[in-house]
Order: C-alpha cells, then structure tokens, then sequence
C-alpha cells in the first residue's frame, strides 16, 4: 500500500516546525534548570550513574565507547566532554590495564551531588509538565518521537550511503 505524500509545502511547514520546537526546547526552556551543567554533561552524568548503579565500588565504570555510542558522538567529542567534566572534578578518568583495552569514567562524590541537584530541579518542573499533560500521552509520546527519531537516521544514512 503507497503512503500519500504531502504536499512539499506542507513538507516544508511541518518540517520547520518540527526543527523549531527541538530548537527552542533544547536552548531555552531546559537550560534554565539545567544551571550547572549543559545538556550534554547531563546525559552522560546520567548514563554513568546508571551504569554504576547497584555495582560495587571497584566494578563501578562507564567505558568510553559505551558512552560515546549512547550519546551517539564522535569519540573525540566524547573524550572532550570527559576531559572537561573531571577538571570540574566531577568524574574520574582512568584506564584498564597500559590503556589499551579501554579507559573509563566514574562518578566522584561531587559528580553525583551535581547530578542530584540538577535532577531534584528537573523532577520539580516535569512533575507538573507531566500531570497536566498526562503520563500515558507523555509515553505515547515519547514512543512516536522515537519512531519519527529512528526513521530521520535512515534517511541521513541513505543520504550518506548515496
């Protein structure tokens, strides 16, 4: 069955608006909750804690590739943001073995405390953002923007393989 293709100016409309919303989401709106770190420490902050949860002290490690895959960044964008984020003294940086089998980041105490602030602030503001606009349409939500996420990769790819 052949999908009926809108017209290109409304491809053209909905496409900008889409850019738009992303845009004005990810620049204004979260970044005032976010006054310690950017969105991007954010996240890989947040990934590491998870990777850690529940590990004993010695095993708890988040590897490079693993976070630069999750993030889907480049590695040497990955190791910046790294380098950054233990000269704030919020991670630590080592490496297994002479380094060749991986380096890798854990949380320090100050890395965990400055995540913890930072996610009591956004608990406080999507608690009510979610309430008022319903936790099953949120997921649904989210479901669809992973969808339209997923299909937005394929076409760069094909775009690239081309």
């Amino acid at each position: 069955m052949q999908k009926d293709k809108p017209l290109s100016k409304d491809i053209v409309n909905l496409s900008n608006e889409l850019l738009y919303q992303r845009f004005i989401f990810n620049r204004e709106q979260i970044f005032q909750f976010l006054n310690e770190l950017n969105m991007q420490e954010y996240v890989a902050l947040h990934i590491m804690d998870d990777n850690e949860e529940g590990m004993p002290p010695e095993e708890a490690r988040t590897y490079l590739q693993e976070l630069t895959e999750r993030m889907n960044l480049t590695v040497r964008k990955t190791s910046t943001m790294v380098k950054h984020l233990k000269e704030r003294g919020l991670v630590s940086w080592l490496h297994d073995g002479d380094g060749s089998e991986g380096t890798y980041v854990i949380l320090t105490d100050m890395g965990k405390e400055m995540l913890k602030g930072q996610e009591d602030l956004m608990i406080e503001y999507f608690s009510d953002v979610i309430v008022e606009f319903g936790v099953d349409r949120v997921i649904e939500l989210l479901g669809l923007w992973r969808d339209l996420e997923d299909i937005m990769r394929k076409e760069i790819r094909k775009r690239e393989d081309a």
